[in-house]
């Protein structure tokens, strides 16, 4: 067992998992165990505290994924609970937001850039409230020049595909429809319109 704890640290579930291999009796692997957690090779608590750890210096994952990581190799939810009140995830949002936000700006306009990055925060584990609050520190960096050469070439794009089966008034909704769904605001759709035609 303790070969098996020098590569690294283990829950008392993957200990037990491990001793299982060997046929050992119940009671053999429980006085084993018991031994280990009294030297402090197997600490459940300390392990959850050093995957959270880990992943608030370089992380990228939110408490609701790690809480589910944790459950699966075994430690109790109480304890799990207890570790995740010590440390604040904000700052871990942020960092990923600010991640999202470089790979996705200029490529989507503002809204649906918003959703992008609310929709990959909240997967990778982050609240709503998390997602959406880390979302709202990035909102002045979303630059409004790029939503606006965005929507212009989207425009070019699909007024070569409506314009030969519809004009005038029906020709302006579909763009507006398609622009709408693409994540354009009505407001910027409008204004570009109005230039446009």
């Amino acid at each position: 067992a303790l070969y098996h704890l020098s590569f690294k640290a283990r829950t008392e579930k993957e200990v037990r998992e491990y001793l299982k291999k060997y046929d050992l009796d119940e009671k053999i692997t429980s006085q084993v165990i018991a031994n280990l957690k009294e030297d402090n090779w197997i600490n459940d608590r300390q392990y959850a505290y050093s995957i959270i750890n880990a992943n608030q210096l370089s992380g990228d994952k939110g408490p609701y994924v790690l809480a589910k990581k944790l459950s699966q190799k075994g430690i109790a939810k109480s304890t799990i609970k207890d570790v995740l009140k010590d440390f604040d995830f904000s700052e871990v949002a942020q960092r990923v937001a600010e991640k999202l936000l470089k790979k996705y700006n200029g490529k989507l306009p503002a809204r649906a850039l918003q959703d992008k990055i609310i929709q990959n925060l909240t997967n990778k584990g982050f609240s709503y409230a998390d997602a959406k609050s880390a979302f709202d520190d990035l909102n002045n960096q979303v630059d409004q020049e790029t939503t606006q050469e965005l929507i212009f070439k989207e425009l070019d794009k699909q007024y070569d595909k409506y314009a030969r089966k519809y004009e005038g008034y029906e020709l302006k909704q579909r763009l507006t429809q398609v622009l709408a769904r693409k994540g354009y605001d009505f407001s910027d759709i409008a204004s570009a319109l109005r230039e446009y035609l």
